[in-house]
């Protein structure tokens, strides 16, 4: 996956061939939006109806832009389905497990927690947030990223992780 599109590279393609199956493809979306920010939107969502983000957003007094990047980050994330261009948006799954369900998919199988893994190990405990910044900062070209950016894109990266209850932040900061 790249960004929203699906790039098809041929080993993936010989193991489909081959196998009869797609491996599995780690996501390095990131999302802009916060997970408090998703959350709000998304409980305001039906898997029956379509709803307009405007109404949304003047409902949470959110602004167009802030609305649709959330609405985009859920699409990616597997938990909505968004029509741009009729600006609606509607719920994939019936239940909230199932919605949260693909969230907690989405985060366990992305590209940059699978490098803290090798990083730290499994159920990585005691790791400075420092630390985990400057694996995630090991991800990026620091010519296309200033270390600004990779810290927030760290940061949300661990938020993220935080509210699907993937890694837990102590409150001295370290994972």
């Amino acid at each position: 996956r790249s960004s929203g599109k699906l790039v098809v590279y041929w080993d993936i393609f010989r193991d489909y061939v081959l196998k009869q199956q797609v491996p599995a493809i780690p996501t390095r979306y990131m999302p802009v939006s916060s997970p408090a920010s998703a959350k709000s939107v998304l409980e305001s969502l039906s898997s029956r109806h379509q709803t307009e983000i405007g109404e949304i957003g003047v409902a949470l007094n959110l602004q167009n832009g802030t609305m649709d990047n959330i609405a985009r980050d859920l699409v990616m994330i597997g938990m909505c389905q968004y029509d741009r261009k009729k600006a609606t948006v509607k719920l994939m799954h019936s239940s909230k497990r199932e919605t949260l369900a693909a969230g907690f998919r989405f985060f366990s199988s992305h590209a940059l927690l699978r490098r803290l893994l090798v990083q730290f190990g499994a159920g990585f405990r005691g790791v400075s947030l420092e630390a985990v910044e400057q694996t995630i900062a090991g991800a990026f070209d620091a010519r296309d990223y200033s270390e600004k950016t990779i810290r927030i894109f760290a940061l949300k990266l661990i938020s993220w992780l935080q509210a699907f209850g993937i890694v837990t932040l102590e409150s001295d900061e370290t994972l």
